[in-house]
């Protein structure tokens, strides 16, 4: 029968302009888990023909959905990361190796703005089944969530909903998985309005395009016309001990009903070049704490909370900014 088994799957990833068609890979994903499936949606013909069960069914319409998980590799990432905020500067990052020239580059990455000519980029996804490999075309990613926990590495699952299947896809096989390290936790560091939380022991962020689904037209046919976000949602949590910056946060954030700013970074341990390292940077600069985190006292342990907050934007500041420092030198999107 043959050994079918994960260990051997791979996944890969190809960004695409046009909604409905396949495109080729271009990056090979660090991959842990992918729920990637075909979704028929069928009818039964509910004519009266004198039968004993239901009659004919057909299938009306169809898409593809699921989710991808990854660890979170500096350099495998911003792709992923662009798909899903729809917005990609990159620009040259100053001070690298003065002896063969700069090598870094820092691709800022912002939500796209809504607009008549604004579109989020539809991807393609292929998975290695060993026993075949499919192909699931013009994907938006419609969720992002990131995790990141104490003795652990920096987790990433994107959702998506895409176009439709193609069970003879192939891999690009001159791809290759990558040679950096993981992001962990323990390479973190978190600021609220510039004051440092050291004793973090968690933290989550979720991102959701509120993408529109099961969107079918007469001209789309069985097909789902091209899906774009909604009013996005950005929002996590900080799993810390209590101490006099989380109190802060609490009595002059939460209690006053005022915003701070959150940044979070995460610096890798692998060079890009001779000076700089591979690096994310996520900032929100206008961030509301949602709950109390209490801090209350059960029993002898040491005191603990959730930051659970929400970000939001005004004229000047976008929702949230995500930069990310590696070697690639083109925009993802």
């Amino acid at each position: 029968m043959g050994i079918i088994s994960g260990n051997s799957s791979r996944l890969q990833l190809g960004i695409g302009d046009t909604w409905g068609q396949g495109d080729s890979a271009t990056i090979e994903l660090p991959f842990t888990s992918e729920s990637l499936k075909y979704n028929a949606m069928y009818a039964d013909d509910d004519t009266l023909v004198g039968g004993k069960t239901k009659g004919t069914r057909e299938i009306i319409g169809h898409y593809v959905s699921g989710d991808i998980s990854i660890n979170a590799k500096p350099d495998r990432i911003g792709a992923l990361l662009a798909l899903t905020l729809g917005g990609d500067t990159s620009t040259v990052t100053p001070g690298g190796d003065t002896s063969s020239g700069d090598t870094a580059f820092t691709h800022t990455l912002t939500p796209i703005a809504a607009g008549a000519a604004t579109s989020l980029k539809p991807c393609t996804l292929i998975v290695d089944r060993i026993v075949n490999v499919f192909g699931y075309n013009s994907c938006k990613i419609t969720k992002m969530s990131m995790k990141a926990a104490v003795k652990d590495f920096v987790r990433m699952t994107f959702s998506v909903i895409g176009y439709d299947e193609d069970s003879s896809a192939s891999l690009n096989t001159g791809l290759t998985r990558s040679s950096i390290k993981t992001l962990k936790f323990s390479d973190g560091a978190i600021t609220m309005d510039t004051s440092d939380y050291a004793d973090v022991t968690a933290f989550n962020l979720d991102y959701d395009n509120k993408l529109e689904t099961e969107l079918f037209t007469l001209s789309s046919g069985d097909y789902m016309a091209e899906i774009e976000p909604q009013e996005r949602m950005i929002s996590g949590s900080i799993d810390v001990l209590y101490s006099s910056a989380t109190d802060d946060t609490r009595e002059n954030k939460f209690k006053a009903g005022a915003s701070g700013a959150l940044v979070l970074t995460f610096t890798g341990d692998d060079l890009i070049d001779a000076a700089l390292y591979y690096k994310m940077t996520i900032t929100i600069p206008i961030a509301y704490i949602t709950e109390d985190p209490s801090f209350n006292v059960a029993g002898k342990d040491r005191l603990k909370g959730s930051i659970k907050f929400e970000a939001s934007e005004d004229a000047t500041h976008e929702a949230i900014t995500i930069e990310v420092i590696n070697a690639d030198s083109a925009a993802y999107v």
